[in-house]
């Protein structure tokens, strides 16, 4: 791994870490007494410092530790949760993100001085409970020079020390640590310096290191550039096994880890008298004598502890505060998403392979061939969804944002709101939510500014003061719908209707039902605000959200009910890779029609020129009917009859006429090249299997098309 690809990992790392930690600090905001997300906050803290230290990043590493100093404190049940420390919390995780991205060199500026702002507040926080920071160069210095392992004095613990002095210390205590890393811990990016530095300011110690286990140089295992070595380490605390255990956080999957107290109680007055002895340095002679064999009287138990914990790694024995700690870690994996999209590549390459192949034999009776084309489908379908199974991530993943975005737009606009998700363990594909989170940020900042009302409006009206908003998800066939509802004062039909006369979009005696009336809430420039708001009112948010959904093959719209609030319904693809579709040929082009769309099939004998659009009857009912040959302009005779292709989008049904329905076909989605994008009714293109071309229908779109057609000729025809 280059040096760059470290960066890039850490970078992915903190910022998976900035999400645990945002989470963390909204469930505080509900729960301050929640202990287990405390020690998330400092655990996110801890490994972001240890890990900016490591790549570079000292600007993190500098400013993390007082925020972490400060949740030890918190964790620790020295220093209460407030809203003050939660709302500077917020706004360090979103000055962390912005240190991330800074190019080589030191920050600017204007990042170090938001550095100096922010930490003001902890500081400010600490003092208020008798600590100061270590900040300055002094503190500096005294670190620096208590970080040499080989220098370093005995430890001993006089009265007044700082370390026993600090707010959480608990009695003086010697501990024994046995550090084994990995061979590979340096390739990792990790400087075993760095954990010494922070031992260091634990308190005073001692570090032994083993070198027993370092191959010959002639040893065909030995790894130049790995680590070989063991360290044994004496340290003189009143921080308690929790701190030390914290120093190695970052890397208690890569070692073998022991921490063993040698002395328990407090080594003042009389006991530190009689235990100074083994600790200080000592004259030589009997003295010296003496006291090294009453050292190893009192630890000889522990080194057989530490003995077995070399060969066989963690102690069995845990405190329950331990065991939650080191509970096993998910099993999830984290893959580059560009590997991803290669595999999903490789599987299309496969499924074109298996469509040629099927067309090869097709004409011939070869049994042999047909079971090897009945192998390779059932492979290609097995490993098409094995690599579309690592793409889906939990919609949860983008609905934790939303949280924190609904309870800092109710501050700013002065109303109360909660924040419910539902349906966050339904899947998706990354690419789909990756495009997601902007449409999503559109609505719910119109449903706080537009929809939820002020306190004292919804008491009024009969509602709790603060208003809801429910973001749900649920799988319904092939795709996924998403729900984003509020309870708010819902959406004035008659105001629409005359913004958009206002605007020459209807005329004033147009008659539209109220469904024609919201879908002009996603026309550009349309919006219904009186004045213009720092957060919506412009006509440019919901657009944008339709244009972002159609562009994933997906749908948007809204449900209204007036003074109850409204509901804004995405449709969306599992995936964008890969579709089940049906292949349809008029003239010599190909078409594929999605197999989530397909309804069914019908025919018609045709009785004169088609017009583009028609209608057809369904069950009693009549559709409107799409003539393909009409919308594409294509060449060739015209048939005696056709075949209907029934296909359903948005709760609506319509007929699509072609010469031949040529079967069913996986179809590996292409984009469309920028000179072709103005081909709305299609949504990409595939290879078939002789390496021809398909278009892929987009139902929804052609849909829409085909019913606004229909209604007009419909109104024509009634006036003439």
């Amino acid at each position: 791994m280059t040096m760059d690809q470290a960066v890039s990992t850490y970078r992915d790392e903190a910022l998976e870490l900035l999400a645990e930690l945002e989470r963390a600090i909204l469930d505080l905001e509900a729960n301050p007494l929640d202990k287990e997300r405390m020690a998330a906050c400092f655990r996110a803290m801890h490994t972001i410092k240890g890990g900016g230290a490591m790549f570079g990043f000292e600007e993190i590493s500098r400013f993390t530790h007082e925020i972490e100093t400060t949740f030890d404190m918190v964790r620790n049940g020295k220093l209460a949760v407030t809203p003050k420390l939660l709302n500077a919390t917020l706004a360090a995780g979103d000055h962390i993100k912005a240190l991330l991205f800074v190019a080589e060199g030191p920050p600017p500026d204007d990042l170090l001085a938001r550095s100096e702002e922010l930490l003001t507040v902890y500081r400010q926080m600490l003092a208020e409970i008798g600590l100061a920071t270590s900040e300055g160069p002094q503190a500096a210095a005294k670190t620096a020079k208590a970080t040499d392992p080989t220098n370093a004095p005995l430890p001993t613990v006089p009265d007044g020390t700082d370390a026993c002095d600090l707010p959480d210390a608990g009695p003086p205590v010697m501990y024994w640590i046995h550090f084994a890393p990995a061979t590979d811990l340096l390739a990792n990016g990790t400087e075993p310096l760095g954990l010494f530095e922070e031992l260091a300011a634990l308190g005073p110690y001692r570090a032994q290191a083993h070198g027993e286990d370092i191959p010959a140089l002639d040893d065909p295992g030995y790894d130049p550039e790995g680590l070989h070595a063991a360290y044994d380490i004496l340290l003189m605390t009143c921080r308690g096994e929790n701190a030390i255990r914290d120093v190695f956080l970052f890397v208690e999957d890569s070692c073998r880890l022991a921490v063993i107290p040698l002395v328990p109680g407090r080594l003042r007055g009389a006991d530190f008298e009689e235990f100074l002895p083994f600790f200080a340095q000592m004259a030589p002679g009997e003295d010296q004598n003496v006291a090294a064999s009453r050292l190893r009287t009192l630890v000889e138990g522990k080194l057989r502890q530490v003995e077995a914990i070399r060969t066989k790694g963690q102690p069995k024995e845990q405190t329950p505060k331990q065991k939650q700690d080191t509970a096993p870690a998910s099993a999830s994996l984290r893959v580059d998403s560009a590997k991803l999209d290669a595999l999903v590549n490789m599987v299309g390459e496969l499924v074109i392979l298996q469509s040629r192949l099927r067309q090869a034999v097709k004409g011939e009776n070869m049994a042999a061939a047909s079971d090897v084309d009945e192998d390779l489908e059932r492979l290609t379908d097995a490993m098409r969804d094995s690599a579309l199974e690592l793409r889906m991530l939990p919609i949860g993943t983008v609905f934790s944002v939303f949280l924190r975005l609904v309870r800092d737009l109710s501050a700013s606009l002065g109303k109360e709101a909660g924040f419910v998700a539902e349906g966050a363990e339904t899947e998706l594909d990354k690419t789909v939510i990756d495009r997601l989170k902007d449409p999503l940020i559109h609505i719910i900042r119109n449903s706080m500014d537009h929809g939820i009302e002020p306190p004292d409006e919804r008491t009024r009206a009969g509602k709790p003061p603060a208003g809801r908003i429910v973001l749900s998800a649920g799988h319904s066939g092939g795709n996924v719908v998403i729900r984003i509802h509020d309870d708010g004062r819902g959406v004035d039909p008659a105001r629409i209707r005359k913004k958009a006369v206002e605007r020459g979009l209807l005329s004033p005696d147009a008659d539209v039902s109220e469904k024609e009336l919201l879908a002009l809430l996603f026309e550009p420039g349309f919006s219904t605000a009186d004045k213009v708001s720092d957060v919506s009112g412009r006509g440019v948010g919901m657009d944008v959200v339709k244009k972002n959904i159609e562009a994933m093959r997906g749908t948007v719209d809204m449900e209204n009910t007036p003074g109850q609030g409204t509901t804004t319904v995405i449709t969306l693809p599992l995936t964008l890779a890969i579709i089940d579709g049906f292949n349809v040929r008029v003239g010599e082009e190909s078409y594929i029609v999605p197999l989530t769309n397909l309804r069914g099939f019908q025919e018609r004998f045709l009785t004169g020129q088609p017009r583009q659009v028609e209608s057809i009857e369904r069950m009693g009912h009549l559709i409107p009917l799409v003539s393909l040959r009409r919308l594409f302009a294509v060449p060739g005779r015209q048939p005696d009859y056709e075949r209907v292709v029934i296909v359903e989008a948005d709760g609506e049904m319509t007929g699509i006429a072609v010469d031949v329905v040529v079967g069913r076909q996986q179809a590996v989605i292409k984009s469309l090249d920028e000179s072709y994008r103005y081909l709305k009714w299609i949504a990409g293109t595939t290879i078939n299997g002789d390496g021809s071309i398909s278009l892929i229908l987009d139902v929804p779109r052609l849909l829409r098309m085909a019913r606004e057609q229909y209604e007009r000729t419909e109104e024509r025809e009634a006036l003439t």
